[in-house]
């Protein structure tokens, strides 16, 4: 994966550690835990995934996917492809989502047509007139892109933007894994069949990503295309390569809560996860069990998203600053 750093804050939430104070909320939390009936009216462009309980993680991959542990779900759903390039723009021109930071691959450089496009289409906020080819393109800073394609260059910042300007959220860890892998644990979102290119895009079927709604054969068994391959995904949770340990058993996990140590204010997590492998990835990356991180202020151009709905709308809280932890900690000292 070719890997950009974008200057700036990394912005993060955290709670306080410690018996004495109780901790604070963690930036989005999904708030999974509630049963209800999320699937029905489901909109047309998300799958649901039923409620029950599967075995997360691989004892035969690396080892912050091990032990291998059962985790139960409430029902949720889950968006049925990745988030293309002309949903994307639809959060940019509504002033929610910030520019992606993207150029693509050098063979999709090349515009079909070599007439200048200047007007927009009725249809669509930032969309293109079709190409002779019917391929509708978007312009990403003086580069135009075929808006099928799947939206690249976010941070896992932009990317938690844009599924709140859906009134969704990004899917946690776990949430993420079941929907790509089902009760049954697949290998791959498809099954443990190989991983050819009439099933997933990978390093080795042209280093391009593909339109989001391609690759039918490599579906998960809930229904969703490109979870293996195409493009690594974010999802909510903080990264903590031991996290599993304490999670056997549980129930709609969302992922370790951050904190900042009380003394130096130092954040105990800084990366957030990302998942399932790329256009650019290895075989190895493409399990369903694979966990990779970035810091939630990085991006590529083989970094997308999709995004999820559970039961209980998410919500953004207020972070816990350096000042905040200083207030709390005198607050308990006694005068």
């Amino acid at each position: 994966m070719n890997r950009l750093t974008l200057t700036g804050v990394i912005v993060m939430s955290c709670g306080v550690l410690g018996v004495m104070l109780a901790p604070l909320a963690d930036a989005q939390n999904p708030g999974v835990g509630a049963a209800s009936n999320v699937c029905a009216g489901a909109p047309r462009d998300m799958v649901c995934v039923t409620a029950g309980t599967f075995t997360m993680g691989s004892n035969i991959g690396d080892a912050d996917e091990m032990p291998t542990h059962s985790v139960t779900l409430s029902e949720f759903l889950i968006d049925k492809h990745e988030v293309s390039f002309g949903q994307y723009m639809q959060c940019v021109q509504a002033g929610k989502c910030g520019l992606p930071r993207y150029y693509p691959p050098l063979k999709q450089r090349r515009v079909v047509s070599t007439k200048v496009i200047s007007k927009l289409p009725k249809k669509g906020p930032g969309a293109r007139p079709a190409s002779p080819s019917g391929v509708v393109k978007i312009k990403i800073a003086s580069v135009l892109v075929d808006n099928r394609l799947p939206a690249a260059g976010m941070t896992w910042i932009d990317a938690k933007n844009y599924c709140e300007f859906k009134g969704r959220h990004l899917p946690t860890e776990a949430q993420w894994e079941y929907a790509a892998r089902g009760a049954k644990g697949n290998y791959y979102a498809w099954g443990g069949a190989p991983a050819i290119c009439e099933r997933v895009n990978s390093a080795k079927c042209g280093k391009h990503p593909k339109p989001v709604r391609s690759l039918s054969k490599g579906a998960s068994p809930f229904g969703a295309l490109h979870m293996t391959g195409n493009a690594w995904e974010w999802v909510h949770d903080w990264y903590d390569p031991k996290i599993y340990a304490a999670s056997v058993g549980a129930t709609d996990p969302v992922g370790p809560t951050n904190f900042a140590d009380p003394v130096t204010g130092q954040m105990k997590y800084r990366h957030r996860v990302l998942r399932g492998g790329s256009w650019s990835g290895i075989p190895a990356e493409l399990r369903t069990a694979y966990r990779y991180r970035l810091l939630p202020t990085m991006y590529a151009n083989d970094i997308g998203l999709r995004c999820a709905k559970s039961a209980v709308a998410p919500t953004t809280r207020r972070r816990a600053t350096p000042l905040r932890l200083a207030r709390a900690v005198r607050a308990l000292v006694p005068r």
